[in-house]
C-alpha cells in the first residue's frame, strides 16, 4: 500500500513537473536589461539645460564688453580728432593773424613810400639897410598828391628864450602834386633903435615860424611845422627848440 500510494504520488510530482512548459534553446529571446541611472540622467539634463542658458548671458555680457571697447576707442578718437581741429583752427587763426599783420606792414610800407611829404625847399632871408624880408618854398618830396593844403605862418619879434607858438589853420592853398611848390612870405620886421640893440645883444629874437596841414590819397592826416630864430647882431637863422617836425606816422 504504502508504496503504491507511494507511487502515484511521486507520478503525481512528475505530472507536476511535466505540466510546467518545457525550456527549449531556441525558443528564447534576448532580453536586453535596461539599467536606469536617475542620477546621471536627470545630471547631464540638468548641466545641459544650465549650460544652455548661460549662452545670453555670455553673449550679452561679450556684446557689453565690445560695446564699451568701441565706445572708448571712438571716444579717444574723436577726441583726437577735437584736439587735431582746435589745433588746425589755432593754426589757421595763427597764419590769419600772420597772414593780416603782414598785409598791414605790406600796406603801410606802400603808403610810407607813396606818401606825400611836405617840407621847406629853402628859406630866404633878405635885408635891405634896417629891413629884413623872409619867404620860404614848401615843397612836395612825396610821389603821390597832398590833398586839402592848408597852412599858417607868423613871425613875432620877442624876448629870448620864447616858448611854443600857437598855430591854427588859416590859409588854404588846396592840391600839391608831386614835386609842386608854393611860396610863403612874411611881412618885413625893420631893425631900428633899441630893437637893432636887442637883438645884437641877444635879449631878443626875430621869430619865424609856421606849420603845415595836408591829406594823403588814402584820407589819412599829416602836418609840418617849422620856427627859426634870428638873434645876435641879424645874421642868419637857427632852429628854434620848439615848433618844428613832422609827423612820423600817418593818423587818421
Amino acid at each position: 500500500m504504502n508504496q503504491e500510494t507511494g507511487k502515484p504520488s511521486a507520478g503525481k510530482t512528475q505530472g507536476k513537473e511535466d505540466q510546467s512548459p518545457s525550456l527549449q534553446p531556441g525558443s528564447l529571446n534576448p532580453v536586453e536589461t535596461q539599467t536606469e541611472e536617475p542620477n546621471s540622467s536627470s545630471g547631464e539634463k540638468k548641466c545641459h539645460y544650465k549650460h544652455k542658458t548661460s549662452w545670453p548671458v555670455r553673449i550679452e555680457a561679450g556684446c557689453a564688453v565690445i560695446l564699451i571697447f568701441i565706445t572708448g576707442f571712438y571716444t579717444y578718437y574723436a577726441s583726437q580728432q577735437a584736439a587735431a581741429a582746435i589745433k588746425a583752427a589755432k593754426a589757421a587763426k595763427d597764419a590769419a593773424r600772420i597772414s593780416d599783420d603782414t598785409l598791414k606792414f605790406n600796406e603801410q610800407s606802400v603808403r610810407l613810400d607813396q606818401r606825400p611829404w611836405i617840407g621847406i625847399d629853402k628859406f630866404n632871408v633878405v635885408k635891405n639897410g634896417d629891413t629884413l624880408r623872409f619867404s620860404a618854398v614848401i615843397k612836395n618830396y612825396g610821389r603821390t598828391p597832398a590833398l586839402r593844403v592848408v597852412d599858417d605862418h607868423d613871425m613875432k619879434v620877442l624876448p629870448i628864450p620864447q616858448g611854443e607858438f600857437q598855430t591854427s589853420p588859416r590859409f588854404m592853398f588846396g592840391t600839391l602834386v608831386p614835386g609842386g611848390q608854393f611860396d610863403l612870405t612874411w611881412e618885413r620886421v625893420s631893425l631900428e633903435g633899441a630893437l637893432a640893440h636887442d637883438i645884437r645883444e641877444g635879449n631878443k629874437g626875430v621869430y619865424v615860424f609856421g606849420k603845415v596841414w595836408y591829406d594823403d590819397v588814402w584820407g589819412s592826416h599829416h602836418y609840418f611845422e617849422f620856427c627859426q630864430i634870428m638873434q645876435k647882431g641879424g645874421e642868419g637863422l637857427n632852429s628854434c627848440a620848439h615848433n618844428h617836425g613832422t609827423d612820423d606816422d600817418q593818423t587818421k
